[in-house]
């Protein structure tokens, strides 16, 4: 997470995956790969030596690759775009944006029912959760974050209860 815009008014954050969106570049390209053998051997099986077994394992493993490769672009969307929260004073608003598929979500909620940000570490996953806490007690889902990262993640967190108690 990466404090972006800090003025009186309004704060803007951003957490990317940058790791991650390389690493489902490589998995995309390797899918895609995987996914063009098949065809070929699909091709080349029905061309010469068809056997009706060897044609159910392509009816299967075709479909499954080419799903692979649908599965790794909405992580890289999801890597890539990242998510942004804005606390925004003049509008009055709390705004997250997520990736969702291939789109992104948006949610709204007053900056004044906002109380709290916290963070809860997860022992079994040695990941924080990050969440928002409103003023009835509902807890709004953020972003996650390693056990490597708590720190600059408590340091960010910090600035967002600074900003939230000066609002």
């Amino acid at each position: 997470m990466n404090i972006i815009e800090h003025t009186e008014a309004r704060l803007v954050i951003r957490s990317k995956r940058g790791m991650m969106a390389v690493t489902m570049t490589l998995f995309v390209l390797f899918s895609i790969l995987t996914a063009f053998m098949i065809f070929a051997y699909g091709l080349q099986m029905l061309s010469s030596n068809f056997a009706w077994w060897r044609l159910l394992g392509y009816l299967i493993w075709q479909p499954l690759s080419i799903a692979l490769v649908f599965v790794g672009i909405m992580f890289w969307n999801n890597a890539m775009r990242g998510l942004t929260l804005t606390f925004d004073r003049e509008a009055e608003q709390v705004t997250i944006r997520k990736p969702k598929f291939l789109r992104m979500k948006e949610q709204t909620h007053p900056i004044y029912s906002i109380s709290r940000m916290e963070m809860e570490l997860m022992p079994e996953e040695r990941i924080f959760a990050i969440y928002l806490v409103t003023k009835s007690g509902e807890q709004i889902a953020i972003t996650s974050a390693s056990h490597f990262d708590e720190e600059p993640t408590r340091h960010i967190i910090k600035e967002i209860r600074n900003f939230l108690r000066g609002a």
